[in-house]
């Protein structure tokens, strides 16, 4: 029998063949870590390294593994891979993951219980972008390949290396994201890395880099198109599941449909009203708790509590980019119960415990949901948008340089606006100078927590404001798709189906400002 490492698009007709499906739940496999190393050339392309350690589960030998690439321009002939240190020479496009390569383990199988390491290298063209905000920088970003849940068991060890162009000054430097884990200096070249220590086998994980755009060919560079890069993906989807959509095109639509409400419910984490609701708005809610009625993202709701924290001069953040927090004793009476719990997920080394926050999260949308029981969500959640217009409009109004108090005042209701930096800007660019309370210095070092007000331009505050707002939502948790899923199945979880049948495959979705993802998952 075949076992493959990589992802079966096939998985539509296991609904139909019970039988094959039921033989291939036997497959089981680890990957106890993933090594990545991207290099960036001067024609716009990037070499890719991967070693990948798998360990053999199943019954059955494992003999053949797919790649996912980030795109379809690859040359096969750029591939070389090898096992345990044996060379492999059968390397060819996959028939499962598209675009990706399948590489054959001839005579060098994962037999039952073993470990091989996996390495393969190539060359992929098309891969530096220009940077969407500055047009003399680069933009370069990579997911990993991933394989299906279903047949993947434990952790593994993930480490991105970035390896920059030979040339660039640590000054010239960008990272995408969370900071690099670590940065060095080999022979005439920087080199940043990310490692993730429980990442999980069957997810993507991005990081990216930028650079002057000097170091590479301007013609060579991509520029990035959010509708291209859409189309690209739903091309390589429907040419994976052309040979299968042909024989059942008729139940396509309805798993379509299906695939899409599932993402939307994810979204989704108030559990759906039961029952006829009643009329009139509930009032008295916090911003945070009105942004979890609103189902906000749950990173930007962390980001209200934080700020009410700060407001209240409980905890003072010390570093912007990871973000580190120290909390500030005695802490002050009268903290709302998420306040408590947000403060508990302050590990001793100033980060953030995601588990800690996600229980706190799922105790804020169970308590929320209680409370808006008997009344009106759709009324409620109108009314809260008219607090949040109506604290704008107060700001608005506000005279230079008592605005700044005004601003810090309602910000955690401005929060709940999708644009409120666009709006900070405007409002803020052409104000001379603000003052600032005291508090405000506890979150962002503008004063650094002395006693008495402060003043500062109002262009430096609504950069600054927007920026370090947009760090703590972005290192707050790891990957806010994950974090928000891992929240609904708790909160809202899916309905249970009664059916049978089953998937292998893992979705392989890749939306990001000027970049390219190499995406693949599953198992046959």
């Amino acid at each position: 029998m075949v076992k493959r490492v990589g992802l079966l698009v096939a998985c539509l007709l296991l609904a139909l063949l019970p039988c094959a499906a039921s033989a291939d739940h036997q497959y089981r496999f680890e990957v106890p870590s993933m090594s990545i190393d991207l290099t960036p050339q001067h024609d716009g392309s990037m070499m890719i390294q991967y070693v990948i350690r798998f360990k053999n589960l199943s019954p059955d030998p494992l003999d053949i593994v797919d790649i996912g690439v980030p795109h379809e321009g690859y040359d096969v002939s750029t591939f070389a891979a090898a096992i345990d240190g044996h060379g492999l020479g059968s390397i060819r496009p996959s028939s499962y993951v598209k675009p990706g390569v399948e590489v054959a383990l001839t005579r060098h199988e994962i037999a039952t219980g073993e470990t091989g390491v996996f390495k393969i290298s190539f060359v992929m063209p098309k891969m530096v972008f220009y940077d969407k905000d500055d047009a003399n920088y680069t933009s370069v970003e990579f997911g990993n390949t991933y394989f299906g849940s279903d047949f993947t068991s434990g952790a593994m060890r993930l480490k991105v290396s970035y390896h920059f162009p030979a040339g660039v000054t640590g000054n010239e430097t960008k990272w995408h994201g969370q900071q690099p884990t670590s940065m060095d200096t080999k022979s005439d070249h920087l080199i940043f890395t990310w490692v993730v220590e429980d990442a999980s086998p069957s997810q993507m994980y991005k990081f990216g880099i930028g650079f002057p755009t000097r170091y590479v060919d301007r013609n060579a560079i991509q520029k990035y198109s959010a509708l291209a890069d859409l189309g690209t993906q739903c091309l390589g989807l429907i040419g994976s599941a052309l040979p299968v959509v042909l024989p059942i095109g008729i139940f396509m639509i309805p798993i379509i449909l299906g695939l899409i409400t599932t993402r939307i419910r994810r979204k989704r984490y108030l559990p759906p009203s039961l029952g006829i609701e009643g009329a009139g708005v509930k009032r008295g809610l916090t911003a945070p708790e009105a942004a979890a009625l609103m189902e906000l993202p749950p990173d930007r709701v962390l980001t209200m509590i934080l700020f009410g924290l700060i407001k209240k001069q409980a905890v003072r953040v010390t570093q912007d980019k990871p973000v580190l927090l120290e909390k500030i004793d005695p802490a002050p009476a009268g903290l709302y119960a998420y306040e408590t719990a947000f403060l508990g997920a302050i590990k001793a080394d100033h980060k953030l415990d995601e588990a800690g926050l996600r229980a706190m999260f799922v105790a804020l949308v169970k308590s929320v949901n209680n409370k808006i029981k008997g009344f009106s969500r759709k009324e409620t959640r109108d009314y809260y948008q008219t607090v949040m217009k109506v604290a704008w409009e107060d700001v608005k109004k506000a005279a230079t340089p008592e605005i700044g108090n005004v601003f810090a005042d309602r910000a955690e209701w401005l929060l709940l606006d999708h644009g409120y930096a666009d709006h900070t800007r405007d409002i803020f660019h052409d104000r001379d100078v603000v003052i600032m309370p005291q508090w405000w210095g506890y979150g962002y070092g503008w004063s650094g927590g002395s006693s008495g007000s402060f003043s500062i331009p109002g262009a430096s505050f609504a950069h600054d404001f927007t920026t370090r707002l947009s760090n703590f939502s972005s290192t707050a948790v790891n990957n806010v798709s994950s974090f928000t899923a891992s929240i609904t199945n708790i909160t809202n979880p899916p309905p249970v189906s009664s059916g049978g049948g089953g998937g292998h495959g893992g979705a392989c979705a890749c939306a990001c400002a000027g970049c390219a993802c190499a995406c693949a998952g599953g198992g046959r």
